[in-house]
């Protein structure tokens, strides 16, 4: 026994086998355990990993982890030290109690003028009976803040808390405290909140233990069971009280701490220094200035952290321990610019002095490489990338030997995984771990890297705890539509009411057909500000539609029984109908139970009116209850529900160590239970380690320090150190002394260890261009210094640090710079997706712009007969050629149907009636009227139901919404009325047509007027060039077909409004084309002859699509009667629509303007005017020839409303 000894060295790898010699040393009792304080769960696995290569290996250990590692403890230093200074079993003063103490001292002293800010309650809300409600925040949030900041005195400024112990108002540097020049305020409210605290808890705080564990050292050493040999392996950091405890550890049992420093040289000088400095209970205040020691800048300024434990290692906290220091020389290669500015900082020498042995940066060396990036989801697509070229470059290197740290694993975890892994797989089995396998050539580009992440996300592989949080989330959430079928899809829940994933997909279709928009019910809908009665669009409404649905017609002019508008699901499975009953029954039934226990005032400053509180054990027991009533109880999920109930057991303060034997039960919104409970579970890290030949990814904490071969740091950006402004409530940022803890510090010195650690390569991504904008993102400093080391390498690019370590990459996958030989790799493309290969090739330049030329090289040939039914062309494919040609072209030749956008239903209720929900009113009532016979009868009983159905606005906006589509549907009856027709027309009549050159038309003209020579089509929509095309081409095969009858097309249809008196108003049009011709011989021949031009252009968009659009069309001949197209317009909210925005434009042309869409050049055997230089123009001449020469009369009105 004796004083601890101190080993230092620059790398894990360099104390790794002094810990496996010193642990190779049996122990006198050979059942005691070994007890290695580590620094965080990434540094203990693979210190486990490297000793199993030590502790019993075979000669090969270098190969096979064949040793065993056994009976070997690696608590976090935190732990350790709470028990070191004997703390029960169930501290008070541990952080998961002490914030409950806190809580509940913090709401009995609500608005006391003695807690200052923290008691300060918000105006209206402190009643006699009721909990009044913080000014600011929640109370949880205020009491988590304080709980941590006194937890924090107590391990980094111990004598501080034992001053307020004894009664001394005293500030972080030992001075009697003083108001605030700046604000004015005083921190003795800290003092007060902590002196209460203490009395509640009534056990002498982890500072005070530590004073008198000091004084009686060898009593409370035999009490609290010390380990025959204790050791610190690879910390770089450490609370200073560890620095009084160490040695009087070292009297009684076998101590050794193996610390990590960047630089030796460093570790001397500071250490040298901080040998003269003479410490008493309280450290020395941090210099505030930098001071610069000749050495390695980047050292200098990432250091900070690591030369004040050198000054305190050296003061008298240790100064008996022994030092004794490890290699020093770097394990990694010299040749490369990692190895050689790692041997820079470890010498502690300016990069400028090693320029004759450093190799230059801008040429083939990628061991240290910054990549700009558009964007995280970019950054995660050029990391692969950059794995995969690593992985081709060094055969030897396996998926194992990467590491990926990331600031905010939560927002890029989901990233990783979906790009590393784009086929299923299992992310334990190395099925692609080599570089033939991941990335050589001869594969797909694209093979699934298995992922292995070193802790776990709450929920992410928990289906029970996952239904916990949406169950917390339904209570003060407005229970939308997609809240309720996510949670409804959650397995457990899902096997609760017997539902598939089909059954789910099915209940989603028809909520939505029932209109169900938010809210279980008036009740839940009340909690949020609006009136209980308003129950439409909610879950209660659409299942009770739905069932009544089941039993009457879908679509009544009369509501149904309660007032309620069934849906139409005939045919459907009427027990998944009930099952959907049942699971939104037992939802309101579980979220009306909650409120019930409500013991909150009726109105909340910071939470939204209605939202319960509860007590804690009172939240606790609701959620175990819920999840009961709404998962399924197989045992298949026991180990959840057991875990679960664990985790909100651990929340519950123990009783035994407060006083009067009671704990505090505070009273919590569920927004503050729900925060405690997911950072329980978010504690919760994954055990085990890495799976075999799996790249590994973690936060930057969970891995500091851990060698790898591959070191990647994925999304460094600006923000990743913090914005440095400090905490107003922190009594030691206000006064920073050696060895306190600064996150910015902190954040820099955790890079340089990644420098360092890194065996053969550093990638490092962050952000270069704002993906919504393209506007340039300033590098982040820290990675401006450490390029800035770089720059005597050699030369680069003189805008930016670094030179060829600094890559800048373009925005899209598929940018053709990706697969240029030595445009961003050092050898060969950059990019190995196959996908964007392909993109790359249709496309020309960079950031996605498409080349101005044809979708194909030439013509495909001639459609043969065979390919359409031996010559029979279909009048609905005519029509769809007219609706938009090159659709037609990708459909009817290709076989290629685009997808459409999917129309989400709006989660929020309406306050006004879109324009094609708007059009599903206006023929709603159109279809009432024919069907009653009567605009008003028809109007009223519509009205009813549509205001039952939720379909509309509330009130005053609903009924103005209801007056709109009534003063529009009386418009078109009246225009039906001028013109004389009453109705659509009924009746239809087949087309068989003999056409020339061996083939035929077939088809059916349907809404044919039985009174009337030729269809007759009413409705609610603008009618648009493509609708006075279809119109023609029905006239033109009925007159081919009987050219006796001079037949003639109605279509009525809603206009542009009209403005009269300065108002607007509706306005209908109609189209009455009527077949040219005196006689039935010259009808014939006129309907042939356009016939035979429209078929023409069919057969030739069959070949290649045309740029013909019908709008587009009418716009360039120039006919002004109805809308014509807009190319490419963009709406307010940054929808776009036209012509040049169409699915089948862009497949086809890429991003075409109107101007080249007017300049693509004409063909020599295109038909039309040869005069005419621009094709665009020559086709749209031709189709609106035919039809001008073909019929007449074809606008016949636009008819305002009267004004009445």
């Amino acid at each position: 026994m004796g004083q601890p000894a101190l080993i230092v060295g620059e790398s894990l790898r360099d104390l790794i086998d002094p810990l496996a010699d010193r642990l190779s040393q049996p122990l006198d009792d050979p059942l005691a355990s070994e007890v290695v304080a580590v620094a965080n769960l990434g540094v203990r696995q693979w210190t486990t990993r490297q000793l199993s290569r030590r502790l019993g290996a075979s000669h090969d250990c270098a190969v096979r982890a064949d040793g065993i590692v056994a009976n070997i403890e690696f608590p976090f230093p935190d732990g350790l030290l709470t028990r070191l200074l004997g703390a029960p079993d169930s501290d008070p003063w541990a952080l998961s109690n002490l914030v409950w103490v806190v809580l509940d001292e913090l709401q009995r002293g609500a608005g006391d003028a003695a807690l200052g800010p923290a008691g300060r309650v918000a105006a209206g809300t402190k009643r006699a009976g009721q909990m009044p409600q913080p000014s600011n925040g929640t109370w949880y949030g205020r009491a988590r803040h304080l709980a941590d900041l006194f937890d924090r005195y107590s391990r980094h400024r111990p004598e501080l808390v034992r001053q307020w112990a004894a009664g001394n108002d005293v500030d972080g540097r030992g001075h009697p405290m003083t108001r605030s020049p700046r604000s004015g305020a005083s921190p003795l409210w800290q003092c007060e909140l902590w002196r209460r605290v203490r009395a509640r808890i009534d056990e002498p705080s982890p500072a005070e233990r530590l004073s008198e564990h000091l004084d009686g050292i060898d009593d409370n050493l035999a009490r609290i069971k010390l380990p025959p040999r204790l050791t610190l392996f690879g910390l770089s950091a450490l609370p200073p009280v560890w620095f009084s405890l160490l040695p009087a550890l070292g009297e009684h049992c076998d101590v050794a701490v193996l610390w990590l420093t960047p630089s030796l040289p460093q570790w001397r000088a500071m250490h040298e220094r901080g040998a003269a400095k003479q410490l008493g209970p309280w450290l020395p205040e941090r210099p505030r200035a930098r001071t610069s020691d000749g050495g390695n800048p980047l050292l200098t300024r990432w250091s900070r952290p690591a030369q004040e434990a050198a000054l305190l290692w050296g003061a008298g906290h240790a100064s008996a321990a022994t030092a004794a220091v490890t290699n020093e020389h770097p394990s990694v290669g010299e040749t490369t610019v990692l190895g050689q500015l790692q041997q820079a900082i470890r010498s502690n020498r300016p990069v400028g002095e090693m320029t004759d042995t450093l190799p230059p940066s801008g040429g083939t060396d990628r061991s240290l490489v910054v990549h700009r990036a558009h964007g995280s989801t970019r950054q995660v697509e050029i990391l692969r990338s950059a794995v995969a070229h690593a992985l081709m470059e060094d055969p030897t290197l396996t998926l194992g030997d990467v590491l990926v740290l990331c600031p905010d694993v939560d927002a890029y975890g989901p990233l990783v995984a979906s790009a590393f892994a784009p086929g299923p797989s299992d992310p334990t089995v190395a099925s692609h771990s080599s570089a033939e396998e991941a990335a050589g050539p001869g594969g797909d580009g694209l093979a699934p890297f298995p992922v292995w992440s070193a802790v776990r996300s709450p929920g992410t592989d928990h289906p029970i705890a996952q239904a916990f949080l949406s169950i917390l989330g339904l209570v003060d959430g407005r229970a939308t539509l997609g809240e309720v079928l996510d949670f409804l899809a959650l397995p457990p829940v899902a096997a609760r009411f017997g539902l598939s994933d089909d059954d789910v997909d099915q209940l989603g279709d028809w909520a939505r057909r029932a209109g169900i928009r938010w809210g279980l019910d008036g009740e839940h809908r009340r909690a949020h500000g609006l009136p209980a009665s308003f129950t439409a669009t909610t879950w209660a409404d659409g299942v009770e539609r739905v069932l009544l649905g089941v039993t009457t017609a879908s679509r009544t002019l009369v509501p149904g029984l309660g007032n309620v508008v069934p849906v139409d699901i005939e045919g459907s499975d009427v027990r998944l109908i009930v099952r959907l009953a049942a699971a939104v029954s037992q939802l309101r039934q579980c979220i009306d139970e909650v409120r019930a226990l409500d013991v909150g005032p009726p109105v909340r400053s910071t939470e939204r009116p209605g939202t319960p509180l509860l007590s804690l054990s009172t939240w606790i027991g609701w959620v175990l209850e819920s999840l009961e009533a709404l998962t399924d109880q197989q045992s298949d999920n026991d180990w959840q529900r057991r875990h679960l109930f664990d985790v909100l057991s651990d929340l519950q303060p123990e009783t035994s160590p407060l006083i009067h034997g009671t704990a505090p039960d505070p009273v919590l919104s569920v927004g503050e239970f729900r925060a405690a409970a997911t950072e329980s579970l978010s504690a919760v890290r994954r055990r085990g380690g890495p799976a075999e030949g799996a790249l590994t990814l973690g936060p930057m904490q969970a891995l500091r320090s851990v060698p790898a071969r591959v070191i990647c740091l994925l999304g460094i950006d600006a923000d990743i150190l913090g914005s440095g402004t400090a905490d107003a409530d922190d009594l030691l940022a206000a006064s920073p002394a050696l060895g306190d803890r600064d996150p910015r510090a902190d954040g820099r010195q955790l890079l340089l260890e990644e420098v360092l650690a890194a065996g053969d390569r550093l990638i490092v991504t962050t952000t270069g261009r704002d993906p919504a904008t393209n506007a340039e993102v300033p590098l982040p400093v820290v990675l401006s210094e450490l390029l800035e080391e770089l720059e005597p390498t050699g030369p680069g690019d003189d805008s930016l640090p670094g030179g060829g370590a600094l890559i800048t990459h373009p925005r899209h996958d598929f940018d053709s710079v990706n697969f240029q030989p030595g445009a961003l790799a050092a050898d060969g493309p950059w990019s190995f997706s196959p996908i964007g290969l392909a993109e790359a090739r249709s496309r020309g330049g960079t950031d996605g712009e498409r080349r101005s030329m044809p979708f194909l090289d030439g013509s495909l040939p001639p459609p043969t007969g065979d390919d359409h039914d031996g010559g029979i062309i279909e009048l609905t494919d005519l029509h769809r050629f007219l609706d938009g040609p090159p659709a037609a072209f990708l459909a009817q030749r290709l076989g290629v149907g685009l997808p459409r956008q999917e129309e989400l239903g709006d989660e929020l209720h309406p306050v006004e009636v879109d324009p094609l929900h708007k059009y599903q009113l206006h023929t709603e009532l159109l279809e009432a009227t024919w069907s009653v016979g009567d605009l008003d009868v028809a109007h009223a009983q519509w009205a009813s139901v549509a205001r039952a159905s939720g379909e509309l606005p509330p009130g005053e906006l609903g009924e103005s919404a209801i007056a709109d589509v009534f003063t529009f549907t009386k418009v078109i009856l009246e225009e039906c009325e001028r013109v004389g027709v009453t109705r659509p027309g009924t009746a239809s009549i087949p087309i068989e047509l003999e056409l020339s050159g061996g083939r035929s038309l077939r088809g059916v003209v349907t809404e044919v007027d039985p009174t009337r020579p030729g269809p007759v089509r009413i409705g609610a929509r603008r009618l648009k060039p493509k609708h006075e095309l279809g119109l023609w081409l029905d006239v033109l095969v009925l007159a081919a077909q009987d050219p006796s009858v001079a037949w003639q097309g109605v279509a009525i249809g809603r206009a542009n409004d009209r403005t009269q008196k300065g108002v607007k108003v509706p306005a209908a049009a109609t189209l009455q084309p009527t077949i040219i011709g005196d006689d039935a011989a010259q009808r014939s021949a006129i309907a042939g002859a356009a016939l035979g031009t429209l078929v023409d252009l069919y057969l030739r968009n069959l070949s290649e699509p045309l740029p013909l659009w019908p709008e587009t069309a009418a716009k360039l001949c120039g006919r002004k009667k109805l809308p014509t197209g807009n190319w490419d317009i963009t709406l307010p909210g940054g929808a776009r629509i036209g012509d040049g925005y169409e699915a089948a434009t862009r497949e086809i042309w890429g991003d075409l303007s109107e101007h080249d869409y007017e300049s693509l050049p004409a063909r020599s055997d295109d038909p039309g005017n040869p005069a005419e230089p621009s094709r665009a123009k020559r086709l749209a001449h031709v189709i609106w020839s035919a039809f001008d020469a073909s019929v007449s009369g074809s606008l016949n009105s636009q008819t305002p409303q009267a004004a009445t």
